[in-house]
Formats: C-alpha cells, sequence, structure tokens
C-alpha cells in the first residue's frame, strides 16, 4: 500500500507542471480575467462527469491499466504544450486541459477502487488521509518547483512534467497489484448517482459541493491573471501563492478532526 500512496504523489507532482503552465500560459494568452477563469471552470466541471465514465471503467478494467494510460495520456498532454510556449491561445490550452481533467478523473477512481482492493474498511480512511497529506505536500512542492523553472525556461518546466509522468506511468506498471475480481458489478457509479440525488440529507450536500467547486475554479482562474497580468509579478511568485495555499489546505486537513469534535459537522461546514 505504501509504495502506491508514494507513486501516487510522486505522479501528482509531475502533473503539478503541467498545471502551472496550462494556468500561466492561459493567464498570459487571455484577453479577459473572465477567459482566464474560464480555462479551469471547464476543467473542474467536467471532472466529476468524467468520473462517473471512470467509474464504468474501473468497474471493468484492471486499476492498474487505467493508472498507467491516465499517466501516459497526461504525459502526452503535457508535451502539447510545447507549441503554444511562445504564443498562448485560449481556444487549444481549453482543450488541453479538459483532456487532462478526463485523464485525471479515471485516475482518482481507479486510485480509490485500488485502495478499496488492497485494504480493509477499517483502514480505509486512514490510508486515504494519509494519501490527502501526500497530495498536499506535492501539490506544494510542484508549485514552487515548476514557478521557478517556469521564470528560466518554459521548455524546461513542460520537458521534466511529462518525463515525471512518464516514469510514473513506466512504476505504475511494475507495482504489484491484486488480481482482477471476477465479480461483476450491479449498478455501478450511475446507481451511486441516482441515490445521492434521491437521498433528501445528501442531494443539498451534492449541490452545495458543485457551487463550491465553482466559486474555486474562478478564484484559482483569476489568481493567475491577476499576478501575471495585473501585477506583473514573475512566474516563481505565482508557484510561491500555490505552494502557500496547498501548506494551507494541508494544515486545514490535520486540524479538521479537532474543529469537528469542537464545533461538530454543522458548524465546521460554513
Amino acid at each position: 500500500m505504501a509504495p502506491l500512496l508514494a507513486l501516487e504523489a510522486f505522479r501528482l507532482f509531475g502533473a503539478g507542471f503541467f498545471y502551472f503552465a496550462h494556468a500561466a500560459l492561459t493567464a498570459l494568452g487571455a484577453l479577459s480575467p473572465l477567459e482566464a477563469s474560464l480555462a479551469l471552470a471547464f476543467r473542474l466541471l467536467a471532472e466529476p462527469l468524467f468520473a462517473l465514465y471512470g467509474g464504468h471503467l474501473a468497474d471493468r478494467w484492471p486499476r492498474g491499466r487505467l493508472l498507467l494510460l491516465a499517466a501516459l495520456g497526461q504525459g502526452g498532454l503535457t508535451l502539447a504544450l510545447l507549441p503554444l510556449l511562445s504564443a498562448p491561445s485560449p481556444l487549444p490550452l481549453y482543450l488541453l486541459g479538459f483532456l487532462f481533467a478526463f485523464l485525471e478523473a479515471l485516475r482518482m477512481v481507479a486510485a480509490g477502487a485500488l485502495l478499496a482492493d488492497l485494504l480493509p474498511k477499517e483502514a480505509l480512511a486512514r490510508a486515504r488521509g494519509q494519501l490527502g497529506a501526500f497530495y498536499a505536500a506535492a501539490d506544494a512542492l510542484s508549485d514552487l518547483a515548476a514557478g521557478l523553472l517556469f521564470t528560466r525556461s518554459r521548455p524546461w518546466t513542460v520537458g521534466l512534467g511529462s518525463g515525471l509522468l512518464f516514469l510514473a506511468a513506466g512504476l505504475y506498471r511494475a507495482l504489484p497489484l491484486p488480481p482482477r475480481s471476477s465479480v461483476r458489478p450491479e449498478g455501478g457509479s450511475l446507481l451511486g448517482l441516482r441515490f445521492l440525488w434521491e437521498s433528501p440529507s445528501l442531494r443539498p450536500l451534492l449541490l452545495q459541493e458543485a457551487l463550491l467547486g465553482l466559486a474555486y475554479a474562478f478564484f484559482a482562474g483569476l489568481l493567475p491573471f491577476v499576478v501575471l497580468r495585473s501585477l506583473g509579478e514573475v512566474s516563481w511568485i505565482l508557484g510561491l501563492l500555490g505552494a502557500v495555499q496547498s501548506l494551507g489546505g494541508a494544515l486545514g486537513g490535520l486540524l479538521v478532526g479537532a474543529v469537528l469534535g469542537r464545533l461538530g459537522e454543522g458548524g465546521t461546514v460554513p
């Protein structure tokens, strides 16, 4: 289980170079703040829809194959940023972000299903918490590293990110994984979505999460535009802000248990 958690964090570190370069190029090529925000908004809104299809595939394909294909595809999409480095154009960047979101959703569902295959139910929550901590650390480090490298050499930023993702794909292939279950699932992810929508207590949470994701998309999409265009700062400043944001998320994850115990679920969510 530990190799899988470490490999997932390593893959996210490589993907962070795509995320940073994509956000910076979108901000530099956008004609307006709204145009810059829409790139991230489309990507984040697409991920839940793609996750439904990812759940369908994860029920029928080996989880390791999905992880391998997602990492290979993301490495190729990172290389596809190279022609846009000198002349960023919003429409191709929208398309690359959309496709990257599709592969990210496949990877997210496959990794979650694989953890459930490897661990008993009582250990799953702890493992997911550890994975979240690894993700926060990898995200912070990748933002900082990508920002510093992007300031010096944009092609090296894209090339390194792509190389790390291809390396992650090779490591996924070498990872010892459990045999594929012969049990055919019933219903699949669409049945799970129907359950969430028809539940009187869970439907409001589903809608609130969607609105929260949309608000975050516009904020995070606008941040690179403000830093690079409005303020005229260099790229490593944007990377530093991203690292601080990730560390804040890690701190929130560490404190959420104590806050839940003091305020309760209803008081913590607002």
